[in-house]
This record gives structure tokens, C-alpha cells and sequence, in this order.
């Protein structure tokens, strides 16, 4: 059975005029695997991420997370859900101002309720595990954009969720720095077999990926699997964006 399961979703937003986001969208996703989803602005790539993060509902199908379905949950059971089996990445970090970087990472810890003992252990090994253990008590205006998104990333891993959900992660950053988070990512897939969705422009981030799906005006319009060489992979990808459409994905400020 597929880890996630995406069948026939659709997704409509009721206004003056109805908007289809999604159109029978179906797909699945092994345990451990490395999707990105990419398409031109509007064509329903954020739409899809929300509606397996469980922030929306689908209008129509049905979304299963490692054979469950989060939609049937009650209110207070999908909080708990979310928190313990997903974890999430955004493009402006979403780390709070007041508190140290340490704080910031342990945040999932101390909603479970996990002892202050374990909180330091696992604080400790994956703020080395990210490179990040030199700066945990600087505040978040102290440290660089990089840094911010690992301290991001560690927070989301450290309660070792199911899925990695990733929302532009290398947007906010330089060349470099979007360089270090997206071998970051990779590593903790690789090594760690957890699951990662996650919603790029880039062509380098989603090169890191083992598959690519493009979304295009509601629906799946293709689809590539990574082979052995992670630069005949981007050039591919690049091959299909032009396809998509250039005045939407600009290709020409990709960073390899």
C-alpha cells in the first residue's frame, strides 16, 4: 500500500465566481521517497501541499497518510495528528522573534509534553547533526538566512515525523545557503527514509528530489524520476518548464 495516497482529489474555492485549484489530482507516494512539485504560479502546487498538510480539505476525494484518512479525524485528534506526523518547512522560516534558536527548535517537544531531558538530548543532536549547535541561545535577528532555514528544518525533524512538507524552502535564500539547506534535506531523506514533499520554482532544489511532478492549470501534465546523474535530471526539468511555460517559471536564473 502507498505511504501517502492522493486519489482524485479536487479542489474547489466557493466565491462570485467558483475556482477549480485541483481537478481529479491522483497520485501516491512510497515511504521515504523525495517529491517536488512544481508548476507555474497558480496551477494548484500550494493547493496541494495544504490539503496533505491537512491545513484544507479536499472538495472532493480522498488524501490517506500511512493508510489513514486526517479528514476523518475530529478536530482536536488532527491537531494531535499533525503535530506527531508531519513536520513543516516554510519560505520565511516562521520562527519566532522572542525566542533563542534553541527555543525555536523545540517547540514540537514541549507541545507533547516530551521530559526536559530528552528535550536537551535531541536538541543536541540535531542542532550538530544541521551544524546549527554553535548559535542555539542568538536570537533570530543574529543569524544569517541559512542558518534561520536549518534551525527551521531541525525543528521540523526533531520529533521525527513521517513527512517532511516543504513549501519554497530555498526561496528566501542565496545560491549558497539554498545549496547547504537542499543537501540538508537530502541527507535527512537518505538517511533517515523520511518522507519529503515539497513545492519549488527552482530546478536545482527540485533536482535534489527523486521524482518531479508538474502540475499545470489544476491537473498532473508530467512527470520525471531522477536517474544516477543529478545534472542530467536538472536539465530535464528544465526541459519541461520551458514546455510549461517561461513567463511563469523563470529558468534562466536557476542556480547549478
Amino acid at each position: 500500500m502507498p505511504f501517502i495516497k492522493i486519489d482524485h482529489v479536487k479542489k474547489v474555492y466557493q466565491g462570485t465566481v467558483n475556482c477549480e485549484a485541483l481537478k481529479e489530482v491522483s497520485f501516491n507516494m512510497d515511504k521515504g521517497e523525495f517529491i517536488s512539485i512544481m508548476g507555474p504560479s497558480g496551477s494548484g502546487k500550494t493547493t496541494l501541499l495544504n490539503l496533505v498538510s491537512t491545513i484544507d480539505t479536499p472538495t472532493r476525494g480522498t488524501i490517506l497518510i500511512d493508510g489513514q484518512n486526517p479528514q476523518q479525524l475530529k478536530k482536536s485528534e488532527l491537531a494531535i495528528f499533525r503535530r506527531r506526523n508531519l513536520g513543516f518547512v516554510f519560505q520565511d522560516f516562521h520562527l519566532l522573534e522572542t525566542l533563542t534558536i534553541g527555543e525555536n527548535i523545540v517547540i514540537p517537544l514541549v507541545l507533547e509534553g516530551v521530559n526536559i531531558t530528552e528535550i536537551e538530548q535531541k536538541l543536541a543532536f540535531t542542532s550538530k547533526r544541521l551544524g546549527i549547535d554553535k548559535i542555539l541561545d542568538k536570537r533570530i535577528h543574529e543569524v544569517s538566512g541559512g542558518q534561520k532555514q536549518r534551525a527551521a528544518i531541525a525543528r521540523a525533524m526533531i520529533h521525527s515525523p513521517k513527512v517532511l512538507l516543504a513549501d519554497e524552502p530555498t526561496g528566501s535564500l542565496d545560491s549558497k545557503a539554498s545549496k547547504d539547506v537542499m543537501e540538508t534535506i537530502e541527507q535527512l531523506n537518505r538517511e533517515d527514509e523520511t518522507s519529503i514533499m515539497m513545492v519549488t520554482h527552482d530546478p536545482v532544489a527540485a533536482s535534489y528530489c527523486s521524482r518531479v511532478l508538474f502540475i499545470k492549470d489544476g491537473e498532473i501534465y508530467n512527470e520525471l524520476v531522477r536517474g544516477e546523474r543529478r545534472s542530467v535530471f536538472y536539465q530535464s526539468i528544465l526541459d519541461v518548464l520551458s514546455f510549461l511555460g517561461g513567463e511563469t517559471i523563470d529558468v534562466s536564473q536557476a542556480r547549478f
